[in-house]
C-alpha cells in the first residue's frame, strides 16, 4: 500500500488534532455542568466517550500515513466528531434525569425519544442538503482541483465548494462569527442559571449543552454527504477516489 502524500497527511493531521481539542473542551464543559449542578467528584460515564475519542484519534494518525480512499478520512472525521457531540448529549441528558439511576419517567422518555428525533431529523437534513449542494458544484469542484472524476483523485489541499466561491466567502464570515459566539453559549448558561434558582440552573446548563452538541454535529453533517457522494461518483465513474 503506498504512502499517503505528506500535504495530504498534514491536512488529515490537522485535522484530527483540531477535533481531539474539541473533545476535550466538551469534556471539560460536561464535567463543570455535572460537578456544579449534581455535586459530582468524579463522573466515569462521560469519562468513557472521552478514551472512545483518543482511541479514535490514535487509529486516525496511525492509518493516515497510508490511507488510500478518500471517503475512509472523512468517515474517520465523522467519528471524532460524533464523539464530541456525545460528549455534550451526555452531560445534558445526565443533567436532565439527575445524578441517582432509576427508570425513566413516561413523561422523560417521551421528552428524551423527541429531543433524540429531533436531533436525528436535523442531522439528516443537513446530510440531504449538503449532498445536494455537492452534485450541483461537482464542476465547480473539478475546477478548483479538489476532484478529478478521471484519474479518481481528491484534493484536500484544493478548496471544497458547495457554494459559488462569492456566496462561499458571505456564507463564511457568518459562520465565523458564529464560530466566534458559539463557547459563549455555555457561559451564557452559568450566567443565567445563577441569576434562578431550583432546577432551573440546571435545565438551562442541561439546554446549553444539547445545543452546543447539536451545532456541533450538524456542522460536521456534510463529511457524511461526501462519503455518500464519493460512493455514488465511483460507481457512476467506475473508478476508485483516492486521497
Amino acid at each position: 500500500m503506498s504512502k499517503t502524500s505528506p500535504s495530504q497527511q498534514h491536512q488529515m493531521e490537522t485535522s484530527f488534532f483540531r477535533l481531539m481539542s474539541g473533545n476535550l473542551v466538551s469534556l471539560f464543559f460536561s464535567w463543570i455542568g455535572l460537578n456544579t449542578f449534581l455535586m459530582l467528584k468524579t463522573i466515569p460515564p462521560i469519562y468513557i466517550w472521552t478514551i472512545l475519542a483518543l482511541v479514535l484519534f490514535l487509529i486516525a494518525l496511525l492509518v493516515a500515513q497510508k490511507m488510500k480512499r478518500a471517503y475512509q478520512y472523512h468517515l474517520l472525521v465523522l467519528s471524532l466528531a460524533s464523539v464530541n457531540s456525545f460528549l455534550l448529549f451526555d452531560g445534558s441528558i445526565r443533567l436532565l434525569l439527575g445524578s441517582e439511576s432509576r427508570f425513566l419517567s413516561w413523561d422523560s422518555f417521551i421528552v428524551l425519544l423527541l429531543g433524540s428525533l429531533v436531533t436525528l431529523l436535523g442531522f439528516w437534513g443537513q446530510v440531504q442538503v449538503s449532498r445536494a449542494k455537492l452534485r450541483a458544484s461537482v464542476n465547480l469542484n473539478v475546477q478548483s482541483q479538489r476532484l478529478d472524476l478521471k484519474k479518481g483523485f481528491w484534493n484536500l489541499d484544493a478548496p471544497l465548494r458547495l457554494e459559488s466561491p462569492d456566496v462561499e466567502k458571505r456564507n463564511s464570515k457568518i459562520w465565523k462569527r458564529v464560530s466566534i459566539l458559539s463557547p459563549l453559549v455555555t457561559a451564557l448558561g452559568f450566567v443565567f442559571a445563577r441569576s434562578t434558582t431550583g432546577n432551573i440552573q440546571t435545565i438551562l446548563f442541561a439546554v446549553c449543552l444539547y445545543i452546543l452538541g447539536c451545532a456541533f454535529v450538524w456542522s460536521y453533517a456534510k463529511h457524511l454527504s461526501i462519503v455518500l457522494q464519493l460512493k455514488e461518483w465511483e460507481v457512476t465513474n467506475k473508478i476508485i477516489i483516492k486521497i
